[in-house]
């Protein structure tokens, strides 16, 4: 039976005003070899650590020379093997966010792997959580080459089952897969479509804080990396449609360039979305840059960069031309100072106006 499991704990600071980075290269055999070394490589390093102090001890015995009390001694040893544990760290994930992962499925995969979300038990947390339904409660993802499965679980409660067969992953093939969780609502993208809509997909007041990815007798390796956590907008609808002005930061584009970034797709999709449902709106899409560099350089690039947004929305997702306008600020509408990182990223957005 193969048994692979990737739990992923990690802190992370959720923030709609930044572009989220980039971790994690890939998965595989390499994460196996990965946690095979480190595990050996603290076992030797501890045992050449106790050795080393029980030889000194033994040195200073046969010199003469005095020594502490070999109770406190091994106390203290005992104690420096018990502070190398560390509690395993977590994250708060908000009501509404995004995760985005490329995965490479390899020739062997049919039974596909297991993306998790889930929040975990406040007494008994494990670093790495390999049971079958971690934690008190969660959302399992399956991703096969055939079909999607999804799975909400609760400590004594039935699943919550949903499956889709519509664009699977393909094996050996570079696949771009968007995992959209607002409250109890779960949506999955792929092959820039829609895949899954599951309304009622998670179990009322679960609060994710782990993630993790899973081969579980799957009998197959993928390569996963590029995995982005994104906070998404609360609600894209209210913002454009009744107060006639959305900011967003979900829109992302390389340093200097003016292509739309593949991780852009779930918050273009959002607006679209907005848009089809509101026929009659007609918006303006203005691109900001912050202060760095020339000026007249930064006002090319926001509109070239509104232009691209604009072409996004009309050519994948079938907006009317008709309905958008574009236009470059530049630097010059901050929202903030241009003197830190932050405060820059802030500046670094788009904004969707309603001019109807």
């Amino acid at each position: 039976m193969k048994r692979i499991v990737l739990l992923i704990g990690f802190c992370l600071i959720f923030t709609s005003q930044a572009d989220a980075q980039s971790f994690l290269n890939k998965l595989g055999k390499s994460i196996k070899e990965t946690v095979e070394n480190t595990v050996e490589r603290n076992v030797v390093e501890k045992t050449e650590e106790v050795t080393e102090k029980a030889l000194d001890v033994k040195a200073n015995k046969k010199n003469g020379e005095s020594t502490d009390d070999e109770e406190s001694e091994n106390e203290s040893q005992d104690n420096s093997v018990q502070n190398t544990k560390q509690e395993p760290q977590q994250i708060d994930f908000p009501e509404n966010f995004i995760v985005e992962f490329d995965i490479i499925p390899d020739e062997e995969f049919g039974y596909g792997i297991q993306f998790t979300l889930y929040q975990e038990r406040e007494d008994d947390p494990k670093e790495l959580n390999n049971d079958l339904y971690p934690g008190q409660a969660g959302l399992h993802l399956v991703l096969r080459n055939e079909r999607w499965e999804s799975k909400g679980y609760k400590d004594g409660e039935d699943w919550i089952e949903g499956s889709a067969s519509k664009n699977p992953v393909i094996r050996e093939k570079l696949n771009h897969v968007i995992l959209w969780i607002q409250k109890r609502r779960v949506r999955v993208y792929h092959q820039n479509e829609k895949v899954m809509d599951m309304p009622t997909n998670i179990y009322p007041g679960v609060k994710f804080n782990r993630i993790r990815f899973s081969g579980w007798d799957r009998h197959s390796e993928p390569y996963i990396s590029n995995i982005k956590i994104t906070t998404a907008s609360p609600d894209t609808r209210s913002k454009l449609i009744t107060e006639g002005k959305l900011v967003t930061y979900g829109i992302t584009f390389d340093v200097n360039k003016s292509d739309v970034k593949p991780e852009s797709y779930g918050t273009l999709k959002s607006i679209a979305d907005v848009l089809k449902e509101n026929g009659s709106v007609t918006v303006k899409i203005i691109g900001h840059t912050d202060s760095d560099g020339d000026y007249n350089m930064n006002l090319d690039l926001s509109k070239r960069r509104a232009e691209s947004v604009k072409n996004e929305l009309i050519n994948i997702f079938g907006i009317d031309a008709a309905r958008l306008e574009t236009e470059g600020a530049g630097e010059t509408k901050p929202i903030a100072p241009n003197d830190t990182p932050a405060n820059k990223a802030q500046n670094r957005r788009v904004e969707f106006i309603k001019t109807n």
